[in-house]
């Protein structure tokens, strides 16, 4: 596989596990891997969202993925700007587990996840 989409693999596995935590709390995933130092990549939006489809929790909108139980996707997200994305409640464990799927989903598809990123 394409070293760079390794890294961001890499990357998203530790934001999954707790490991790293994102640069920016306050942004999502795709905002947070445009802050990657010497970011190797860029198109990280398209990946996530393409990636994002076939996670058995998305919540139907490619732009706000991760699913809130008690509002709507969008408004789980921007009503929070000021709220860190990452807490220990179900809202940032789901992201963390989309990081997971995303990841996954890279190594198993090298060749769609390159079509959706420049800098490869």
């Amino acid at each position: 596989m394409d070293e760079k989409l390794e890294r961001i693999a890499e990357i998203l596995e530790s934001w999954a596990e707790g490991q790293l935590l994102p640069p920016e709390q306050d942004f999502g995933i795709c905002g947070n891997l445009m802050w990657i130092p010497g970011r190797p990549l860029t198109g990280e939006e398209e990946l996530v969202a393409r990636a994002a489809q076939s996670w058995p929790e998305f919540s139907g909108d490619v732009r706000y993925p991760v699913p809130h139980e008690h509002v709507s996707p969008e408004s789980a997200y921007t009503a929070q700007l000021d709220v860190p994305k990452w807490g220990d409640d179900a809202y940032g464990q789901a992201r963390r587990r989309l990081c997971q799927h995303v990841a996954n989903w890279i190594r198993e598809n090298p060749e769609k996840a390159l079509s959706f990123v420049r800098g490869a």
